[in-house]
């Protein structure tokens, strides 16, 4: 039982600590195609790099032609997030005709 629970707090403690990855660009979806260029992401890339190592002092991954893809994918808005667009579009409205009201009176 011991030997269980020892187990099971080392996997998980490991799973919880990041480890070194080598990444490259993937697939850009049509969608993105004429907004970003390989070009443009890969200068992305370099920064976050420099960001998360200047930050952590760690070197957590590094831009190789050989790492995992990095898929810039296009995902419709799901209904929940029209429905908040209208929402936020609706209470803009509002907050202006409130706004000419107080500046009329």
């Amino acid at each position: 039982m011991i030997l269980r629970i020892l187990f099971l707090t080392l996997f998980l403690s490991n799973l919880s600590f990041a480890s070194f990855q080598k990444v490259r660009i993937g697939k850009i979806d049509n969608h993105y195609k004429h907004k970003i260029t390989k070009h443009k992401l890969r200068k992305i890339i370099k920064e976050i790099e420099h960001l998360f190592e200047s930050k952590l002092k760690k070197n957590i991954f590094n831009y190789s032609s050989t790492g995992k893809d990095i898929d810039i994918i296009y995902l419709p808005p799901s209904n929940l997030e029209k429905k908040i667009r209208s929402k936020i579009s609706k209470l803009e409205i509002k907050k202006k005709e409130i706004d000419n009201l107080s500046k009329s009176f």
